[in-house]
């Protein structure tokens, strides 16, 4: 094919994809937008926060949409072409049909490394970081909780705050219950002033100047001691939410090779986590395939290509339920890895095969003789 030809059709994919990807991304991205607004006007965030966390989620959106949007502009623009005589003019001019779709090939490819880099990098470290944003803004919801002139309940603690400015406090009253030597005993403590901290820890109170009580419960004894600070966790350890490490906000070779601190059953859902990684860019250069294969095979009819693209579309939709299906039995039977990458792997080879005609050279589009003059 000549290479001006050639930069036509790559620019025509390449632009279409990036359009349609654009509106798909921006439509869902949105949508994934507004599970933050919540956490962020409780916290009361500011709004850069609230874009810096919805950015956070693109490199996710775009390992699911992009495949599709590529798999979309590629049924139309060849729809397009074979419509318009542009797919006849091409083969009356001696172009085989795996010819043609070479632009889309070498379009798919790029994007299959471009969602390699995403899959096993990027996307891991956007979803760590978001992950610890919202754990920094959960863990100062407590702190934002607290009104002044009520009595605020914080789990198993109450605490009163007569003036609040900031995060700053005057007369402070705090009422919990502790865990010591599996007994419980109330704990009564009351400041001047307060201080409210908030750190990549769980958020606290620095009280000064004030006096603690407790209960002894074996003896009923009530002991008191006077203070110029201390400080009084909003979060009991009991109370902490424990963050286990989340698959996909783990580095690719870590979840492929995990540590022996993970039991079995972690291992083996981590392993599919990077099975899927590695999986989910091939499928861009199968729905390539697919949909050249569909559009460019058997009769030309003038009343549109509507049963191929549905054709295309429906084997589109079986393998990406095929491949998920696989990776999540791959969890409890790992020999699924296996037959997935040997079922990809023998559709790439089938589709290439029906394109070139190595094998046979019945099922490529015929067009009319009159449509050729």
């Amino acid at each position: 094919m000549p290479r001006t030809l050639n930069r036509y059709l790559f620019m025509k994919i390449l632009l279409t994809s990036l359009s349609l990807g654009i509106v798909l991304i921006a439509a869902i991205w949105i949508l994934q937008s507004l599970k933050f607004v919540e956490l962020v006007l409780s916290t009361k965030a500011s709004m850069k926060m609230f874009f810096k966390l919805s950015l956070l989620t693109l490199p996710d959106l775009f390992s699911l949409i992009i495949p599709i949007s590529v798999f979309i502009s590629t049924l139309i623009i060849l729809n397009r072409m074979i419509n318009d005589r542009t797919y006849s003019v091409m083969q009356s001019a001696g172009l085989s049909r795996f010819k043609i779709c070479i632009p889309f090939i070498q379009f798919g490819l790029i994007v299959v490394l471009v969602l390699y880099s995403i899959n096993l990098v990027i996307a891991p470290v956007a979803q760590t970081k978001m992950r610890k944003l919202q754990n920094q803004l959960k863990s100062a919801l407590p702190i934002v909780l607290i009104q002044e002139g009520v009595f605020n309940e914080m789990g198993k603690m109450v605490i009163y705050v007569r003036e609040k400015k900031g995060n700053y406090l005057k007369g402070v009253f705090v009422s919990s219950t502790e865990q010591k030597n599996r007994s419980k005993h109330h704990v009564i403590i009351s400041a001047q002033q307060g201080h409210l901290i908030v750190d990549s820890q769980d958020p606290k109170i620095l009280l000064f100047n004030g006096m603690r009580q407790s209960t002894d419960p074996r003896t009923n004894k009530l002991s008191t001691l006077f203070f110029e600070e201390t400080i009084v966790g909003l979060q009991k350890d009991e109370d902490k939410k424990t963050t286990s490490t989340r698959p996909q906000d783990m580095p690719f070779f870590k979840l492929l090779y995990p540590d022996s601190r993970f039991s079995h059953a972690e291992k083996k859902r981590m392993k599919a986590e990077a099975h899927q990684k590695l999986t989910t860019p091939l499928l861009v250069i199968i729905f390539v395939l697919i949909a050249a294969y569909a559009l460019t095979s058997g009769q030309f009819s003038r009343k549109g290509q509507v049963k191929k693209i549905t054709y295309a579309v429906t084997a589109v939709v079986l393998v990406q339920a095929g491949v998920l299906f696989i990776i999540n039995q791959s969890i409890k039977f790992p020999e699924a890895i296996f037959i997935n990458y040997s079922i990809l792997s023998l559709l790439i080879l089938l589709l290439v095969n029906g394109l070139t005609g190595i094998l046979s050279q019945k099922n490529h589009l015929t067009l009319p003789q009159q449509t050729l003059m």
